[in-house]
């Protein structure tokens, strides 16, 4: 899944190979040396991401993702966290490093917003005798990806209506079902905070028996 940190990407790791200094989740949040390098850590995968190169997709295509391909989100309040430290000087060639960022509140999960829990698809055999059941990954602080590499097809779309004669509108209903794809050739890079020396991994991969 990390791709040797290059698709999944442990910012505590970058950082303390970086900068030879040892963080960890709660203490990055009240570094402004951490904030400040990663903006420019941020800026430096958004231009690498920018340039075709088969580094962050996992077919290893050599594509592109900029402009109006380019999509990002971070989870509060990491992005709080970073803004205490951020300065935007209008009209200044510096401009805001996380302008184009979507700030979310969580990602599946109200109470854990900052998990991922998954059933892969394809996924691949671990253990012999046994198939991968769910992938959880937490500490997820963001990601960045290519928006033609998500797909979202509305199934079974259903619309009804109801009239209000005496006032005169019309309420419409749309029901419909919604399937999800991703194409693993398009770039998509994910931002974790686990460990500084990358021996602990933000993902636990369930397995079961095949029999």
């Amino acid at each position: 899944m990390y791709r040797n940190g290059v698709t999944v990407i442990d910012v505590l790791k970058a950082y303390k190979d970086a900068t030879g200094t040892t963080l960890t989740t709660a203490t990055m949040n009240t570094s402004d040396d951490f904030k400040r390098w990663f903006y420019g850590f941020y800026s430096h995968i958004k231009m690498l991401m920018g340039e075709p190169s088969g580094n962050y997709n996992a077919e290893q295509n050599l594509i592109n993702t900029d402009g109006e391909d380019f999509r990002a989100f971070l989870v509060e309040p990491f992005y709080t966290s970073l803004r205490t430290i951020s300065v935007y000087q209008d009209g200044a060639n510096f401009k805001d490093a996380l302008s184009d960022v979507k700030v979310i509140p969580f990602i599946q999960n109200i109470n854990e917003p900052q998990k991922i829990d998954i059933m892969p698809c394809e996924s691949p055999v671990i253990t012999s005798g046994k198939h991968v059941t769910d992938v959880t990954i937490v500490n997820v602080l963001g990601m960045m990806w290519d928006r033609r590499g998500t797909f979202l097809t509305a199934t079974k779309i259903e619309t009804g209506f109801q009239e209000n004669n005496y006032d005169k509108w019309t309420n419409y209903v749309h029901n419909f079902s919604v399937r999800e794809m991703c194409d693993k050739g398009s770039n998509a890079v994910l931002l974790v905070a686990m460990d500084a020396t990358g021996t602990n991994k933000a993902y636990t991969i369930t397995e079961a028996s095949d029999t």
